[in-house]
């Protein structure tokens, strides 16, 4: 599995060009706007929504802005609302960030886990990748996929085999170098052998 995240402060003006063509390769968009207002995720998500037609999106932190946008995912930040208490209100896919085993009892219920930061990252300057103290506990007990983010790119990706994660989120990898859809592409396949090996 492999999302492609449009995070507003930090996304290229250069690379709405290649959204379209990015979509294509990927099981989802997320987007999120931390330092923007409900209407301006909103707006965001309508012109993602534009771009990439029939592929899921997912929305991040805000259910009234998932709701307008009819988005296929509503996404919860680590500390958000427990997802079980989100099921009332919103009845499709859910996915919750998730950093320790605290955080997963929170959010056990949710379809996706995303889990990080795995590696250094441009979003969280100067800070180390998280520890994987519990990370094995949080992907023994998942009953859905558990998606690793943060400073995934085509090099770095290799570094994730063995630790059984079902897919990445993947931002500056994609829409920072050269030629975002062959990276995309290039991602899609990792991924795809990376899942593959590990059902074997």
């Amino acid at each position: 599995m492999l999302w492609v995240l449009v995070d507003k402060p930090r996304f290229p003006d250069r690379a709405w060009m290649f959204l379209g063509d990015v979509a294509r390769h990927v099981d989802g968009v997320l987007v999120r706007d931390q330092a923007g207002s409900p209407r301006d995720l909103l707006a965001l998500g309508e012109h993602v929504r534009s771009l990439i037609g029939r592929i899921p999106l997912w929305v991040d932190g805000d259910l009234a802005v998932a709701l307008a946008l009819d988005a296929e995912g509503l996404h919860l930040p680590a500390r958000h609302l427990p997802a079980r208490q989100l099921r009332r209100y919103w009845p499709k896919l859910l996915s919750a960030a998730v950093h320790n085993l605290t955080e997963f009892a929170d959010h056990r219920d949710a379809d996706v886990l995303v889990w990080g930061h795995v590696f250094e990252t441009r979003s969280k300057p100067g800070v180390a990748p998280r520890p994987r103290d519990g990370l094995a506990g949080i992907l023994a007990a998942a009953t859905g996929p558990v998606l690793a983010i943060g400073g995934i790119t085509g090099e770095t990706i290799g570094r994730l085999n063995g630790l059984c994660f079902d897919g990445v989120v993947v931002s500056d990898g994609i829409w920072s170098g050269a030629n975002p859809v062959e990276a995309a592409e290039n991602l899609a396949r990792t991924v795809k052998e990376m899942t593959k090996r590990r059902r074997l």
